[in-house]
């Protein structure tokens, strides 16, 4: 799990094709910005990071393909309050880590 406003938590895609996911407390009507930083991949690749509410429905996602940079789903309010899951994907190619960051 990872913590609103709480230290950034490893995000480790260790097998090729696969994801990681971590789920965190979202309150209703809070703004929250999920980033993930610190990105290496094993193939200098696309990265993605999604946002799923407690119905498992995307709330928000951003990707990106450029070396050293985060990955961020922007702005988000929160719709209600539950078990949100952040879900990191590197190429499907490749393995990849960096450090998942929640804040309001």
């Amino acid at each position: 799990t990872v913590t609103v406003n709480g230290p950034a938590v490893a995000m480790d895609v260790t097998r090729v094709g696969q994801g990681v996911e971590r789920s965190f407390h979202g309150t209703a009507g809070v703004r929250i910005r999920a980033v993930v930083s610190g990105i290496v991949t094993s193939d200098h690749g696309c990265k993605k990071l999604t946002l799923k509410s407690p119905s498992g429905v995307t709330v928000a996602s951003g990707s990106n393909c450029k070396d050293g940079k985060p990955v961020d789903t922007g702005q988000v309010r929160l719709a209600k309050a539950g078990t949100y899951t952040a879900l990191f994907q590197v190429d499907t190619a490749a393995t990849g880590t960096g450090k998942l960051k929640i804040t309001t």
